[in-house]
């Protein structure tokens, strides 16, 4: 039985354990803060196959580490946990786990770790629209790990930071933090597997498709030889997004399903809302309406339900474009309109400019052609107040 294996069969022992009882468990192991650190690592491996075990393993580890009062200990756990409950969708409690752990180590002067828990806020900051708020931690962060002449956190700040970029409508300044992380993490497959990813879709952003397609597949690549089914899932979306852009309707629809099918049971409910809605747009716009309408239909309750408010407001957006090319005039007003508000709340000054151009299509199907000039207008507005936002950056 390997080291591996053996930790595995530690943790889901202690699972099973009544709580007043784990410490003693873990104590006769002889080494427990040894163990905790290296169940620690198993918790982060079950997030990729498991989340519901990663998320009961987590706070049984959480629950240990406390009663150590290692201060190292007690924050790596929470951030551990923090990086569980963001992928299953817990996004306030990702929050609060990773800036508890941050705080610990704070008093502990552990600076390296107190930088490490914010940046595991990231990614719940960035779902939930939070852009600004991620962006300035992930520099913050960025800052510390260069002062402790810290190469492969740096490298992992900006992965972060290009994440954040690619969701605030940047791609450029995304390909630029993800290009210069690679060095920092070469040696790390998993972790290079996010890095191709994100820069794959920072790529298909700027159009370069040749180079979007080979990242997305080296991603998928990693995440398989990593068995993180998750992540690979997340690869396979993309290349469906892509083959559909490039016209391959069969092959975009069979990567759809590929990872559909690695989503289903490991309770990845946010990722799963997500491809649909991906599936739902990639099926519009290659002229399926009808099977696109019932696809949305699917997706953005499970989008709202999952707490993805950016995903939720673009996938109405994507609704309403495809209910007026039905020429369902009434519900498509309801659908863009709903979007517009949304995007108004998360600040996406692009997707409402996008939106205000569709309600202008709309207005000239009803014949309010004064209605269509004012949201043109307006659109226009927007598109030049968002380009003099990003050129002040």
């Amino acid at each position: 039985m390997t080291q591996q294996e053996m930790t595995s069969d530690l943790l889901d022992l202690l699972i099973s354990t009544p709580v007043e009882q784990r410490w003693s468990v873990l104590r006769d192991s002889g080494k427990p803060l040894e163990e905790l650190h290296a169940m620690m690592l198993e918790v982060s491996n079950r997030t990729m196959v498991d989340l519901k075990s990663a998320k009961n393993s987590g706070k049984v580890v959480v629950g240990l580490a406390d009663v150590t009062n290692d201060s190292l200990c007690m924050a790596k756990a929470r951030r551990t946990l923090s990086r569980v409950l963001a992928y299953a969708s817990e996004y306030d409690c990702a929050i609060e786990t990773a800036n508890e752990g941050s705080q610990i180590a704070l008093q502990g002067g552990l600076q390296e770790e107190a930088a490490r828990g914010q940046l595991a806020s990231m990614h719940a900051l960035t779902e939930m629209g939070r852009f600004d708020e991620a962006a300035q931690v992930g520099k913050e962060a960025r800052v510390i790990f260069n002062e402790l002449d810290l190469p492969a956190m740096s490298a992992r700040a900006d992965i972060n930071l290009g994440v954040v970029y690619q969701h605030m409508g940047q791609p450029e300044k995304s390909i630029i933090c993800l290009q210069r992380a690679k060095d920092g993490v070469a040696d790390e497959p998993n972790i290079l597997g996010h890095l191709e990813n994100n820069l794959g879709e920072a790529l298909l952003a700027v159009d370069d498709i040749e180079n979007a397609e080979c990242a997305f597949q080296n991603a998928r690549e990693a995440f398989l030889d990593a068995k993180a089914s998750l992540t690979a899932a997340i690869a396979e979306g993309n290349l469906a997004d892509l083959a559909a852009r490039r016209g391959r309707l069969s092959e975009s629809l069979s990567w759809f399903e590929h990872a559909r099918q690695r989503l289903a049971p490991i309770d990845a409910g946010g990722h799963l809302a997500r491809l649909l809605a991906e599936r739902a747009e990639t099926l519009s716009t290659v002229g399926m309406y009808e099977t696109s309408k019932r696809a949305y239909e699917e997706a953005i309750p499970r989008l709202d339900e999952a707490c993805l408010p950016v995903e939720a407001a673009r996938a109405r957006r994507g609704f309403g474009r495809t209910l007026l090319k039905i020429g369902d005039l009434s519900s498509a007003s309801t659908m863009l309109a709903s979007a517009a508000i949304a995007c108004e709340e998360l600040s996406l000054f692009t997707e409402r400019a996008s939106v205000d151009l569709d309600r202008a299509r709309l207005a000239i199907s009803f014949g309010n052609m004064d209605e269509a000039q004012r949201l043109a207008y307006q659109a226009l507005a927007r598109f030049q107040l968002n380009q003099k936002l990003q050129q002040m950056q």
